[in-house]
């Protein structure tokens, strides 16, 4: 019977991990109503139907969880692009610094900066 529910719900929701989150919804519904069933009716069908609440439960649940930044988030993450955004504008500027020295140049730069990473030389 729970793979039966379980493709029931899972046709509704086409997400494994929220099909089985729901399942586990329905499950203790079922236990909790237990005594709402009435011997001789059809327990699939009732089961059906309490997992379709539970689908629709948690699909309001999904639409009220809503992730909001605040504002001083937003800022920050603008202030995260800007500086992304100087950093590679400056890394430019450094390799047609270095493509303009002289080649001897270029090989004191780079034995000075042995082994370390030179963001500026791709």
């Amino acid at each position: 019977m729970q793979q039966r529910l379980l493709g029931y719900i899972y046709r509704r929701v086409a997400n494994r991990d929220q099909a089985m989150e729901i399942l586990q919804q329905t499950n203790l519904t079922l236990c909790r109503k237990a005594d709402d069933f009435k011997l001789g009716t059809n327990f699939a069908a009732w089961s059906f139907t309490v997992a379709h609440y539970q689908i629709l439960s948690y699909r309001t649940s999904l639409s009220r969880d809503r992730l909001v930044f605040t504002d001083e988030v937003m800022m920050f993450i603008d202030d995260r692009e800007n500086e992304s955004g100087m950093r590679e504008e400056v890394l430019s500027h450094l390799r047609c610094c270095l493509k303009a020295m002289s080649s001897d140049n270029q090989i004191l730069i780079k034995l000075r900066y042995a082994g370390a990473y030179f963001p500026w030389n791709k």
